[in-house]
């Protein structure tokens, strides 16, 4: 098991155009009119003709539980890559081609992806010259198991990348290019840093989801279903020495809630997409079971 705290907040480049309106402390606005405020778009809800000449920002932080004249609806295009979700996704016709400044990460992943081929570079910032690079095949073929199905089976891609050999080298920054030829390439998540390792991850596992979808019964039984998002809900034993606790307790305390990128399964060729899980700890107690190791059940919550 590995975690990476994230540590990429902006981008050196990219080719995605931003959007929305720049909010003026100086304009009028009518009810539902869209403005761009850093990185975000927010929505008036105030009355026709009007402006507070609050910045956005600030109303809907001192407001949001109540009424506010604006209310934040999203992040812009540009910036839903790092707004912390991925359920949110930056997207652009046929490729985003994005540069990253190398801030001694040795981890890159990319969440919520939707492309149909990605390449991952690290390149010298002096000369240009590319230091390492991989290209994925973005397609899922698990469901390709015979004749039959590689010629009926439905075209399903991967939704997630992870990268761990990245060099702990200066003067380097990281170019990631998604392609999807003739159609929208997308991603809602990009987590970089340094990978910490906690320990090995045993079995059994246990992976379920926790849904946020309605299922509203009357008293006739006919029901209706209303499909929401859901999250992951994990429980992982993981075995590591004992002289790691005062270690891992700290850390642990630090890492309360905060978000955290969780690979369960580090092998290169992992065939369960080395179970990555963006969320937080919910618990970790340790168990000592002997004089040389301890058992840590993490419980894991991903995020939307």
């Amino acid at each position: 098991m590995k975690i990476v705290e994230n540590r990429l907040t902006e981008y050196l480049s990219i080719n995605v155009p931003d959007d929305g309106t720049p909010w003026s402390s100086s304009s009028t606005y009518n009810y539902a009119d869209e403005v761009k405020y850093e990185n975000f778009i927010y929505k008036y809800a105030g009355e026709d003709g009007t402006n507070t000449e609050n910045d956005p920002a600030a109303v809907w932080s001192e407001n949001k539980d109540a009424y506010s004249e604006w209310v934040k609806i999203k992040p812009t295009n540009y910036y839903a890559a790092l707004d912390g979700k991925s359920s949110t996704q930056t997207t652009n016709a046929n490729n985003i081609i994005m540069e990253f400044a190398n801030e001694s990460f040795d981890t890159i992943s990319l969440l919520n992806v939707s492309a149909s081929e990605l390449r991952i570079e690290l390149i010298n910032t002096i000369d240009e010259s590319v230091l390492y690079e991989k290209d994925y095949d973005m397609q899922n073929t698990v469901q390709i198991v015979d004749e039959r199905s590689y010629w009926y089976a439905p075209f399903d891609f991967k939704k997630e990348i992870y990268e761990p050999n990245l060099y702990l080298v200066s003067s380097t920054k990281i170019k990631v290019t998604l392609s999807s030829p003739g159609g929208t390439a997308a991603v809602g998540r990009i987590v970089a840093g340094q990978s910490i390792f906690i320990g090995d991850t045993l079995l059994p596992a246990t992976i379920d989801q926790e849904t946020y979808s309605r299922f509203d019964t009357d008293i006739f039984g006919n029901t209706d279903l209303h499909q929401r998002q859901s999250v992951k809900v994990q429980r992982y034993e993981v075995k590591a020495p004992v002289e790691k606790i005062p270690y891992l307790n700290n850390l642990r305390a630090k890492l309360t809630a905060k978000p955290i990128l969780f690979i369960m399964d580090e092998s290169e060729n992992s065939k369960v997409n080395n179970l990555l899980t963006y969320g937080y700890f919910t618990s970790s107690p340790f168990s000592v079971s002997n004089a040389a190791n301890m058992t840590i059940s993490v419980n894991i919550k991903g995020l939307v």
